[in-house]
């Protein structure tokens, strides 16, 4: 999405202006969006085990506080959105700028310190003294709560959404505070094994059935990196499931990298059935009945099937995803005869 400055209106008065556009809405599920933007943007820089550090203090304050990132590109960017008749391509920093009453940013980059302070989109820059200490950006906002009007602060709402942006982004840790009450509260929440560390998380509440340990992928193709989990084990509450994710985003109503790990999977249960010499009845209900998948895709761009951005149309990459599960399965399979003949008898036909 693109932010464009229109004959009457600058940048920031379009997001503030139409904020549901940009967050999809003005509740607590925009202001994960707010945060996704932000987050997603900050990793694009140059990092090495990056922080994100969070806290939530009274009357609608935030403090986040990046590190082990590279900060020298961000001062020009800021400068850039100085320009009331600036376009942005990316949606992090503009939209919490915009959606902030107040907001102050503190940037050490490696030669100098710079300070940006803005009310409602509109702000200003100050160059501070040379520095040599560590790159840092420290954001200080007080969110417009007359825009999201329909969020209402929920801590635990939220910890969910930081733990799930560790599984998807490895490596980076994200430590979160809740300063709003007497109560505090703090997290820390990291993944170093991404999605492989979901499933363990979802496994670790209660296994209810596990005869199948499962099978992690991991591996790039065509300019796109891929983490993928397949088991058959049913973790209590929850039956099986199946999760795909482009970026940082779920996608809900799946797409081209949910469809090619089922083509992936029906067509190795089949060959395993057609060389034992076994009847399978097996379609894709049956097989999302069976198994959990948890998978990952990440790379420079995404092709969706209509606006929503929820069910990923590539069929490219559908087809490099069915050849890297195919593959994987076989060799986890040919060394592992007791698992294939248990998961061939969860889709054996029984018709007569």
């Amino acid at each position: 999405m693109t932010i464009r400055t229109s004959q009457l209106n600058t940048w920031y008065d379009n997001i503030r202006l139409r904020p549901a556009m940009y967050l999809g809405n003005t509740d607590t599920y925009g202001f994960k969006q707010l945060l996704e933007y932000l987050f997603s943007d900050i990793l694009k820089q140059n990092s090495e085990n990056p922080v994100f550090d969070i806290t939530f203090l009274p009357d609608n304050k935030i403090v986040l506080r990046f590190s082990g990132i590279s900060t020298d590109k961000i001062p020009g960017s800021l400068a850039q959105m100085q320009k009331e008749d600036s376009t942005m391509t990316e949606l992090g920093l503009p939209v919490i700028i915009a959606l902030s009453t107040e907001i102050t940013i503190t940037i050490n980059s490696t030669d100098r310190s710079y300070t940006f302070h803005g009310m409602k989109g509109s702000f200003e820059s100050h160059t501070n003294s040379i520095t040599t200490g560590e790159p840092v950006m420290i954001v200080e906002a007080t969110i417009d709560m007359s825009i999201l009007k329909n969020f209402h602060f929920h801590y635990d709402h939220l910890t969910g959404f930081f733990r799930q942006f560790t599984f998807l982004n490895p490596g980076l840790k994200i430590i979160a505070s809740d300063k709003t009450n007497n109560d505090f509260q703090r997290n820390v929440f990291l993944a170093p094994r991404g999605i492989f560390d979901q499933l363990d998380y979802y496994a670790s509440k209660n296994i209810h059935y596990s005869d199948f340990s499962g099978v992690e992928i991991e591996d790039s193709i065509n300019d796109y990196s891929y983490q993928i989990t397949i088991s058959a084990i049913s973790c209590y509450p929850y039956q099986p499931f199946t999760k795909t994710y482009a970026g940082n985003t779920e996608l809900y109503y799946g797409g081209s990298l949910q469809d090619g790990i089922l083509d992936g999977v029906t067509q190795v249960i089949r060959q395993a059935a057609e060389k034992q010499n076994t009847k399978v009845l097996i379609n894709r209900k049956k097989l999302k009945q069976q198994l959990t998948i948890i998978a990952a895709v990440k790379g420079k761009d995404y092709s969706y099937a209509g606006s929503t951005k929820r069910k990923l149309d590539m069929p490219q990459l559908r087809k490099d995803v069915k050849t890297l599960v195919a593959n994987k399965l076989l060799n986890y399979f040919s060394s592992s005869p007791e698992i294939t003949d248990k998961l061939l008898g969860r889709f054996l036909d029984l018709r007569t």
